[in-house]
């Protein structure tokens, strides 16, 4: 689970019989209003909201959703990650994340 002020992210199992994917990924407003409910096959250790983005890493590997619940990016690592962040307020251009391992950080873009 992550929120902020104005959404809640849910990473769930997946209880639907009919679907081949083993979790959800579910983004609420604030009061409620249901914006996505989306099947995945990753379950992240780690879920951030930041920007308008939903992150979920796990070690090594990390995706990137926006608020429609369309995935906008699945990457790999050779490290693992401690820390993942969207600086998309900062930047018009694309997405540009922050990526943070024990020693250093890297900046990505994502077109």
């Amino acid at each position: 689970m992550s929120y902020n002020s104005q959404y809640l992210a849910l990473l769930t199992d997946n209880t639907k019989e009919k679907e081949e994917e083993n979790y959800r990924l579910l983004l609420f407003r604030k009061n409620g209003e249901k914006l996505f409910d989306k099947a995945l096959n990753f379950l992240g250790t780690k879920m951030e909201l930041s920007g308008d983005k939903i992150l979920l890493y796990q070690e090594k590997n990390y995706k990137v959703y926006d608020f429609s619940g369309r995935l906008r990016y699945n990457g790999e690592t050779k490290e693992g990650l401690l820390y993942l962040r969207s600086m998309t307020d900062f930047k018009m251009n694309g997405t540009e994340l922050m990526l943070c391992f024990p020693n250093k950080v890297e900046r990505v873009v994502l077109q």
